[in-house]
């Protein structure tokens, strides 16, 4: 079993101390030390349910059932049926995560209620009210497809709704791009459906925005960041999924009683924090290494083959490409970096001398937040063959120099903003991550 799935067996019980522990901040911005539980996702109430049943379908052998609405084929229906029940047995039987929660009697029935239609969103699962009795913030569901004549995609839909459910149903307060990735990515080992890569590239748009920090996105856009999550699956966990499971499970909490929002402390990344802190340099190196790893997705450098095959349009695009013979030359981003947003810029070799210099690069950003750089040179073949990571700096200035040998097709240095390091998903992200990059060669 890898290192890092090993952290996850006892977080729940290290991490499930009071809400009213909650972390500070560890650089001083100089802002309001507000309480980290005020900054949770707003509590549900009951969600208003779809009317207009021309019938309904109850399985016989799982907690779940079908509204079927106006214009809907009875084929759809019962695809629709089958494709749910197909998706709760994974879920119990193959990777041993927990049922949607029961909803009593708000659809009629205990059951989990799919509500099918002809118009709508092509799949949306909204919770219900938490109860405050339970031992912590917990909520069951309803889900709404439209339906499709692709049933490939239609159980694509049917599934992530559900997935998302019994996300909802372990932690109603993990923040809302997580249960849309984690949904996007327990799906496909669930159908065994390649990555959605069109979300992908909605994600991958805004590489200079946080990875799960309150903001608003497309549907597509927090679906894609199951990026984030099948690198980490794909670098760090293990066949069981314990890496993944400890980020659903190991944060859950219980909001104090008169809170008007949930109080999410501890927060996945504060599992995160935990799971990674005996790798070398802990949960830091591990958010540089996803940034450098997204930049080279879908091309030969891509040492996991994420996308299961080549598509250059997968990667991010640079904030600037530069020619050898451009240098020196500074960069600045079009748009300020996030917390563990990222920035990548290129320098192509191919007019570099042959016997060439070395290449120096100075970073200077924003002196009140925290950042890393690596760089990554890229062989004539396309694989990463040698990289060299800053540390974390924390006085806005770092600088180096490499050899760029004739082996070299080309140099990526990878910006990543971590702010104030504390990644908290349910704080508005603060776009205060500038910074300036002058590469030139050493002669």
């Amino acid at each position: 079993m890898r290192t890092a799935s090993l952290r996850v067996v006892s977080l729940a019980l290290a991490l499930g101390a009071s809400a009213a522990s909650a972390q500070p901040r560890i650089i001083d911005l100089g802002e309001p030390q507000l309480p980290d539980g005020a900054f949770g996702q707003v509590i549900p109430v009951d969600g208003a349910r779809p009317v207009g049943d021309v019938g309904v379908l109850r399985s016989s052998r799982a907690p779940v059932c079908v509204h079927v609405g106006e214009g809907v084929t009875p084929e759809t229906a019962r695809d629709t049926l089958r494709f749910a029940e197909e998706a709760l047995d994974a879920l119990e039987y193959r990777l041993g995560l927990p049922l949607p929660l029961g909803d009593g009697t708000r659809g009629g029935t205990n059951d989990l209620d799919v509500y099918l239609r002809t118009d709508g969103p092509l799949s949306e699962t909204v919770p219900d009210v938490v109860d405050p009795a339970w031992l912590w913030d917990r909520a069951s569901a309803f889900v709404r497809v439209r339906t499709t004549s692709d049933a490939r995609a239609l159980r694509r839909h049917v599934t992530e709704a559900l997935v998302r459910a019994a996300v909802l149903g372990v932690k109603a307060d993990h923040p809302p791009t997580f249960v849309s990735a984690l949904g996007s990515t327990v799906a496909r080992w669930i159908t065994g459906d390649t990555p959605d890569l069109a979300s992908w590239r909605a994600f991958q748009r805004n590489v200079h925005r946080s990875i799960f920090a309150r903001r608003e996105r497309t549907d597509e856009e927090s679906r894609g960041a199951s990026l984030f999550l099948d690198h980490l699956t794909r670098r760090w966990d293990d066949e069981s999924h314990a890496l993944l499971k400890g980020l659903l499970w190991a944060p859950v909490q219980h909001t104090p009683r008169g809170s008007a929002l949930f109080w999410d402390e501890p927060d996945l990344f504060d599992v995160a924090r935990r799971v990674f802190r005996d790798e070398r340099g802990g949960v830091r190196s591990m958010l540089l290494e996803f940034a450098a790893a997204r930049s080279l997705v879908g091309t030969p450098a891509d040492a996991f083959n994420l996308a299961g095959g080549f598509d250059e349009s997968l990667g991010t695009t640079p904030v600037r490409t530069l020619r050898f013979s451009q240098l020196p030359a500074w960069v600045t981003p079009t748009e300020a970096l996030e917390p563990t947003g990222s920035a990548t810029v290129v320098i192509d070799l191919f007019d570099a001398p042959l016997v060439r210099p070395a290449m120096a690069v100075w970073f200077h950003g924003s002196p009140w937040q925290r950042w890393m750089v690596r760089a990554v040179r890229v062989s004539n073949d396309g694989r990463p063959v040698a990289e060299l990571d800053s540390e974390v700096i924390t006085q806005g200035e770092w600088s180096t120099q490499f050899d760029v040998l004739d082996v070299y097709r080309e140099v990526r240095i990878v910006i990543l903003a971590l702010g104030d390091e504390s990644y908290d998903p349910d704080v508005p992200a603060n776009p205060n991550g500038f910074f300036a990059l002058n590469v030139a060669p050493v002669r």
